[in-house]
């Protein structure tokens, strides 16, 4: 590999690595415990409903939001693989210069 090819390989490192400290796996763990124990408070909730209560307004809304929970840290995991997979990648760059 010519020193051109590899300075601009090494400029684009930089560029993922910035990208990567914006994505941080740390902070994406607590909003992923967070989102958890939400939903595990409404889940209980709704658990300690009286069944009839289930099917009526109070129960539907914290089904709701359960289900919005769920998105939520598929979402926020999703994030997460692709940050393993952004320094994974600037790892292996950085191998190949």
């Amino acid at each position: 590999m010519n020193n051109g090819n590899r300075q601009k390989l090494r400029c684009q490192i930089y560029y993922l690595e910035n990208l990567g400290r914006d994505i941080d796996i740390i902070e994406l763990d607590n909003i992923l415990d967070e989102i958890e124990r939400v939903k595990e408070e409404e889940e209980n909730c709704f658990e300690n409903l009286k069944d009839g209560l289930k099917e009526f307004e109070t129960g539907i809304e914290i089904q709701d939001n359960i289900d919005v929970f769920i998105e939520m840290f598929e979402m926020v995991e999703k994030l997460r693989e692709y940050s393993v997979n952004l320094n994974e990648a600037i790892e292996y760059i950085r191998e190949s210069i």
